[in-house]
């Protein structure tokens, strides 16, 4: 991986030197969890996003490698998916993680913590000059074929950029070249996240890029059509990270008052918490249920209810590159997603029985194909009391730093997927009481 040649301090500010008429830079978002990608419509005055992967308009940020001989091939997005459903030591999620990370950094600590990765995350090895220059200070290892293979968070991300770039090349029709990119990323990234990124864009074939941070970019969609003099408070809640920036907008000129976030708040630690919730009551009926054979679980050393997700995969018999697992994981984020319209719901896990150490039902229900687990929009609820709170706390730090209170706050924009959550929702509302909370900035 070659150094960068473009401008690495670049603010997003600044315009492409060698951009020329016939020239297109394209916009990305790329997500923790989802990607995507537009253009500027000169015909129909706003931003066009464009289809990346069927008559999908967000790829999913998953890449998977499969070896082929001496070579490792990637796939992207739901193929990636579903190649990590059945081999999931190959596949990696929510890279954006480690973008320009240093192995001790506090955000690899708890990734390590959690051990739900179906990849390992390594330190560099000592003595490696030219790794060492490198933005980000770790490794990713897949494996396929019992083969390992380490590459770079920003050599992960450079698969997505280059689909996301192809796929709009392939739009245009007339064979022209991308060679420009504004990407977004969340604001409190700091030198070198921005640096992991802009070498992924140069990875995946940019000839220059810029950076943006994603609540400016909201505010600046948001900004295009506000008249007059606001105050707008942009509460951007996505997959991985939690960033807030208060903005005053008078006739389409954006001054940017504050910025506060979490880089380590996201729809992934709901998933996790629903994670944790189905594999404590796959135990909890472990330890209930007796098999025809009479194999029952020992004496367990802690009671579910106290376990770590680690703890509680290990005592069901699964790792987390089980294919059991990943199953499992999938299913908690379809029940999450459900819970966003609907009052209850099922984490349906499909095809697991077998890989599982112990009957977790009775008899009857075993000869069932699925296990279904109920969960409310209450007992979320419940669950998300302390991650609400951090994000309240948030908020309201982010009024105090500028010496404003709610009421000084015109308008509310909700950017990111986790804000379609009814609990987010409400708190958000409980904060601006009478505002009107704008959900239309995708």
């Amino acid at each position: 991986m070659s150094t960068m040649p473009f401008n690495q301090t670049a603010s997003g500010e600044d315009k492409f030197p060698n951009l020329t008429g016939d020239d297109l830079a394209v916009g990305i978002d790329l997500g923790t969890t989802n990607s995507v990608v537009s253009f500027w419509s000169n015909e129909k005055l706003r931003a066009k996003v464009i289809k990346v992967e069927g008559s999908n308009k967000t790829l999913p940020s998953v890449v998977a490698f499969e070896k082929d001989g001496r070579k490792w091939k990637p796939c992207v997005g739901r193929a990636a998916v579903e190649r990590g459903a059945t081999n999931p030591a190959s596949c990696v999620r929510n890279v954006k993680r480690l973008m320009g990370q240093q192995y001790d950094s506090p955000a690899v600590e708890k990734l390590l913590e959690e051990g739900t990765d179906s990849y390992e995350i390594l330190p560099l090895p000592k003595g490696d000059v030219e790794d060492s220059e490198r933005p980000s200070k770790l490794k990713v290892e897949i494996n396929d074929q019992d083969t390992a293979y380490r590459l770079f968070p920003e050599e992960v991300s450079a698969c997505i950029l280059t689909h996301l770039k192809t796929m709009v090349e392939l739009y245009l029709k007339d064979k022209q070249v991308v060679r420009f990119a504004v990407i977004t990323v969340p604001a409190h990234f700091n030198h070198s996240q921005r640096l992991a990124t802009l070498e992924a864009a140069h990875v995946a074939g940019f000839e220059d890029a810029r950076i943006l941070s994603e609540p400016t970019a909201a505010a600046i969609a948001y900004g295009l059509g506000v008249a007059g003099e606001k105050n707008v408070f942009v509460f951007d809640l996505g997959g991985g990270t939690f960033d807030t920036s208060i903005l005053h907008i008078q006739e389409g000129n954006i001054d940017v008052l504050s910025t506060l976030g979490d880089p380590r708040l996201g729809g992934n630690d709901v998933d996790a918490m629903i994670l944790s919730y189905a594999l404590k009551t796959l135990a909890l009926r472990a330890l209930k249920n007796v098999d025809d054979d009479g194999l029952k679980p020992s004496t367990v050393s802690a009671a579910p209810e106290s376990m770590t997700i680690t703890e509680l995969y290990t005592f069901l018999g699964l790792t987390s590159t089980s294919p059991a697992f990943v199953e499992i994981q999938r299913a908690c984020e379809h029940a999450k997603i459900e819970l966003t319209r609907k009052d209850k719901t099922y984490i349906v896990l499909e095809g697991i029985r077998g890989d599982l150490k112990f009957p977790v039902d009775s008899v009857t229900e075993r000869a069932k194909a699925n296990i279904n687990i109920p969960l409310s929009q209450k007992q979320l609820e419940e669950m998300m009391v302390p991650f609400l709170a951090k994000c309240k706390c948030i908020v309201e730090q982010a009024l105090l730093d500028v010496d404003m209170a709610a009421k000084d706050i015109d308008e509310i924009v909700l950017v990111g997927g986790v804000t379609r959550m009814p609990a987010v929702y409400s708190m958000v509302q409980s904060i601006f009481p009478g505002k009107v909370l704008c959900k239309s900035i995708n």
